[in-house]
């Protein structure tokens, strides 16, 4: 929603760009930013302008104060208390120093990470304490309540996919009543699936006879094993290693 956005795809209300209008990028892309940056230079250049930017042309020039910018602002202001705020850590401190050359007292400078609580008093300024920050996940009805490990899963069977496999057991005898049934989310596509779910069942009900010639399943290990074959005959025909989950129902 930018103005050159807008008059690169003709949506500004009042600005229009034409042949031979030139138009300069002085910043840099911002990392992350470089598909719609790219995107908007294509539609510039297809309403003929003249497109400049970094890539191509000495035309950089930087959106922050120089040395001697700041200087001239501790100058005129001559604050008691100095907080530098925007930066990387050495970008702070190094404002920080030029406050220092400037005339504000070591004591009244602080130099401060995110979390940190700054007290002013008329006893003076400093850190009282720290308080935890960063981001927090929001997903529907639930704040903070989604962590790195639920999104590396999330982002695991995003990228390999999930099988859950379903044994229904006695629990008097410990004898398979049902299964193992599968079901696959992600993996493959629909004209594979059946005859790459029938494979493993195969498999799964052989590795167990084998395990267990005549004595009943210790389901616990049963479970470690099935996940693994699992994986390792999918990895076998498709080269991928998905996530599978071994659900066991004693009735």
């Amino acid at each position: 929603m930018s103005a050159l956005a807008l008059m690169a795809s003709e949506r500004h209300k009042y600005l229009k760009v034409k042949e031979g209008d030139t138009v300069i990028f002085s910043s840099r892309f911002i990392p992350g930013n470089e598909k719609a940056i790219n995107s908007m230079i294509n539609e510039l250049s297809r309403r003929g302008a003249n497109v400049m930017y970094e890539k191509i042309a000495d035309v950089h020039v930087s959106g922050h104060g120089r040395e001697e910018e700041l200087r001239t602002m501790l100058k005129i202001v001559r604050p008691q208390y100095f907080v530098p705020v925007h930066g990387e850590y050495r970008h702070l401190l190094r404002h920080a120093q030029l406050a220092l050359t400037e005339g504000v007292i070591k004591d009244n400078v602080v130099v401060a990470t995110n979390g940190d609580v700054i007290e002013i008093s008329r006893e003076g300024i400093g850190i009282t304490e720290q308080i935890d920050v960063g981001r927090i996940f929001v997903h529907g009805k639930g704040v903070g309540d989604i962590g790195r490990d639920v999104l590396r899963d999330r982002r695991t069977i995003s990228e390999v996919g999930l099988i859950t496999v379903v044994f229904v057991v006695s629990s008097h005898d410990n004898r398979i009543l049902s299964g193992p049934e599968l079901n696959s989310i992600g993996v493959t596509y629909d004209e594979i699936e059946p005859e790459l779910m029938v494979g493993i069942r195969s498999a799964i009900l052989d590795r167990i006879a084998s395990l267990y010639p005549s004595t009943t399943p210790d389901w616990e290990t049963v479970r470690e094993e099935v996940r693994l074959l699992a994986r390792r005959f999918v990895n076998r025909l498709l080269g991928r290693k998905p996530v599978v989950q071994t659900i066991i129902i004693e009735v």
